[in-house]
């Protein structure tokens, strides 16, 4: 097999090893029991020969001929199992899935210079592109917000908590154009997967930087949060749905604690910094009273001792 080795053990199983690398490759387990027999076989076929020969030529088919490889294996399992070498078709798969990657990440780009926010938001969640999905829905969040900083983005989300713990979580009604923009992002990315969509909140929310994002995400979701609709979602992605879902929002809740935490004691040193320059603007008054006064007495005084000069 080239520069390939291939081996079988007692505890059934096959391994793959690059002999160039000293390390193994591939290993396979499809026998219950000890592996005593193996035979590798080699067919060589003509290229025009093979009806699902592709455009691109391999190294194999530069001479015109390719070589397509079959391993038997026969064990205590009293199975005989038949492997075909597939690198060639695996090589060929990874290559398309790397250009069609490739080829979403331009348009992703496109998307985000043409400020085609909702799409841009869409395909960012289906690649995984943590950044670039933050920058998109930062963009409708500054859109909405104005120029708020991170404090005052975060001092104002508790704000709005509280209002919606006192109207039982009932989210009002009116809502701006890219409020409504944003929903309808939520609303989409829920649909597809509301597993990966909670995961990527937590991760979101556990980066400060990122944090507001994260924030204008959980004061959409948590309103109309239905536990059974996770659940199941999470049941059909994950092992243990229950499990899954509370590390989710425990690992979320935990970075919550800490925003909060980091915006009460920024919010209490401007206080302090208000303060500081109130008490600076009243001595600076007080200063200006006492010059007052001061040149008040001295006119006083010279005239007094005008008055007395004059008698």
């Amino acid at each position: 097999m080239g520069l390939q080795v291939a081996s079988a053990s007692v505890d059934g199983v096959v391994k793959i090893w690059n002999v160039k690398k000293q390390q193994c490759v591939n290993t396979f387990q499809m026998h219950t029991d000890k592996i005593w027999a193996m035979e590798l076989h080699e067919k060589i076929e003509k290229v025009e020969e093979r009806a699902d020969a592709g455009d691109e030529e391999s190294d194999e088919q530069a001479d015109g001929f390719v070589s397509t490889i079959h391993m038997m294996t026969g064990g205590s399992d009293s199975i005989v199992k038949i492997w075909r070498d597939h690198t060639t078709e695996q090589e060929q798969e990874d290559k398309a899935e790397k250009l069609k990657r490739i080829q979403e990440e331009q348009k992703l780009s496109h998307l985000i210079r043409e400020q085609d926010f909702e799409e841009a938001a869409l395909l960012a969640f289906k690649l995984n592109r943590l950044r670039d999905f933050y920058h998109v829905l930062n963009k409708i969040v500054e859109s909405k917000d104005g120029s708020l900083d991170q404090v005052d983005s975060v001092v104002q989300d508790m704000r709005r908590f509280e209002g919606l713990k006192n109207q039982d979580f009932k989210m009002p009604q009116a809502r701006g154009q890219s409020q409504s923009l944003l929903v309808k992002i939520i609303d989409k990315l829920l649909k597809e997967d509301k597993a990966k969509f909670m995961k990527i909140i937590r991760n979101l929310n556990a980066k400060y930087e990122y944090s507001q994002v994260a924030q204008h995400l959980l004061a959409e979701v948590l309103p109309a949060f239905e536990h059974d609709e996770y659940l199941k979602d999470f049941e059909t992605k994950e092992g243990s749905a229950v499990q899954d879902l509370r590390k989710v929002l425990e690992g979320t809740l935990i970075y919550q604690d800490r925003h909060y935490t980091r915006a009460d004691r920024f919010l209490k040193t401007s206080y302090f910094i208000d303060h500081t320059i109130n008490q600076m603007t009243l001595q600076e008054e007080k200063d200006q009273l006492i010059t007052e006064s001061k040149r008040a007495e001295a006119g006083e005084l010279a005239f007094g001792d005008s008055l007395s000069k004059r008698q």
